[in-house]
């Protein structure tokens, strides 16, 4: 799983960061339930108080779709999916400004239905 960042330590340094604030001690411990939700939920929450720009609230959606999606048990999650539309927000900000923001509709969707 330490393959995910490749040589960029920005976002590496950004998504430990979160890891460290939301008491996850591992990438590997992301892939329980609780510990997801709290990091989606932080991240989420950064992002709507203007903590974290919608670039890098995409680009953490990524890393964590793909620590997702690489296990069995989450491939297939809500969460997951729902991570996947995070992680092209940014493409799609850029080429198809309609599309993104429904993108970004179905994560907050998600986010106010986790309480």
């Amino acid at each position: 799983m330490k393959k995910i960042f490749g040589s960029d330590t920005i976002t590496k340094k950004l998504f430990f960061s979160y890891l460290r604030k939301t008491n996850i001690k591992s990438l590997k411990h992301l892939l329980d339930n609780q510990n997801c939700i709290s990091f989606f939920k932080t991240i989420t929450q950064d992002f709507l108080n203007e903590k974290l720009d919608t670039d890098d609230f995409s680009v953490l959606l990524e890393k964590l779709w793909i620590v997702l999606s690489k296990n069995k048990n989450t491939k297939d999650d809500k969460i997951t999916f729902t991570c996947l539309l995070g992680a092209e927000l940014e493409w799609y900000l850029r080429n198809d400004p309609v599309k993104a923001g429904e993108f970004l509709k179905q994560i907050l969707d998600f986010y106010n239905k986790l309480g």
